[in-house]
Parts: C-alpha cells; structure tokens; sequence
C-alpha cells in the first residue's frame, strides 16, 4: 500500500479528516473486530466448528450492529487476522493522540461513510419504488443535511439500483479510487490490507 504517492497526498489534503469522534468510533470498531476474531479463532483451536445459545445470541447482536455502523466490517472480520485488527485498533488510536493520521485512516472511514450512503439509498428506492426523480434528489439532499459523505450524484439511482453483479462494493470502489487518486486495488488495500 504505497501512501507516497503526489494525488494520494494532496486528495488526503482536501478531505475532511475524520475528527476525534469518528476515530474513536473507528478504534472501537477494531477493537470489536479483534474479539470477535479471537473468539472464534480460540472456539476453532478447541475443535468448534460453530457458536450456540447466548454466545452465539450476543455475537449475532454485535455483528448486526458492526454491519449497521460500519458496512463492510464485517468482511474485514473475515479477511484480517486477530493481530493486525489490533494493531490498526493501536494505529487509529496513536493517530488521535497525535492528530496525525495515517493515510489510510480516512480511506477506511470515507469507504464505510460511502457503502452505508449508498446502503441508505437503496433502502429509501425499495421503500418507495417509482418515486419520482424529486423526491430520490429530496431524500439525498436530507442524507447531507445529517452529515452523509454524498459521494454519489443523484444522477447514480440507476446504478444503485441495480448495482453491478447485484454488489454495491462495485459503486464504492471507483468512487474511493477517485477521491484518493488510487487505483481499485489500491483502494482495497488501503480498506482492507495490512498495515504499511
């Protein structure tokens, strides 16, 4: 994950930083990623293949809010090691000490703030089928009002409605990739990889 790259630099220059707020939200997240991992890493170590009754209750209840607050957590639970939530649990926090973030802490954030934009626009559509251009452009707007990122256009409702393969992480890529000057990939590793 290269951060030494000139339109990296300068798109993390005119982002909006994710403030003290955001990022103990984003330390929480790892931090709750990390037990989640280590209990079933330590369940599979003790030959369990699966959860039951109030464990596998409270793990349902602490997935559902992870995905709520944070779409596509949940796949970093699947794809990231115990370790390594860890230490970016370690490297968001050093990050609001300092005030110095890693290139990548806004990456992760603005990647949740677009899935769960887009997530919430697919929600309003299916709950109002047919609605009227004004009323999608209405709808938006309000999504700014509470503080949405707003990445996609009004113009985008086709497209969020019938996302790629049926995958709203097919709209989140490029747009990512286009507010930090990366590549696809490289926005995907910035979410989803090691630490640099």
């Amino acid at each position: 994950m290269s951060n030494d790259s000139p339109i990296l630099r300068a798109a993390l220059a005119r982002a909006v930083a994710p403030g003290a707020p955001a990022l103990a939200a984003l330390s929480r997240k790892y931090r709750t990623l990390a037990e989640l991992r280590a209990e079933r890493e330590h369940a599979v170590a003790l030959g369990h293949d699966r959860f039951a009754g109030a464990v596998l209750a409270a793990r349902g209840r602490a997935f559902r809010a992870m995905a709520s607050e944070f779409p596509g957590a949940l796949r970093e639970l699947e794809v990231t090691a115990t370790a390594m939530l860890r230490r970016k649990a370690e490297r968001v926090e050093a990050a609001s000490a300092s005030g110095h973030l890693d290139p990548w802490i806004p990456v992760v954030w603005d990647f949740h703030a677009m899935l769960r934009e887009l997530l919430a626009l697919r929600r309003f559509l299916r709950a109002q089928p047919g609605c009227s251009a004004e009323a999608f452009c209405a709808y938006h707007a309000q999504l700014a009002d509470a503080g949405a990122l707003i990445a996609f256009p009004a113009t985008a409702r086709e497209a969020i409605e019938r996302p790629p393969n049926g995958r709203m992480l097919a709209l989140v890529w490029p747009a990512l990739a286009a507010r930090y000057g990366l590549s696809e990939a490289s926005a995907r590793e910035h979410v989803f990889g090691p630490l640099p």
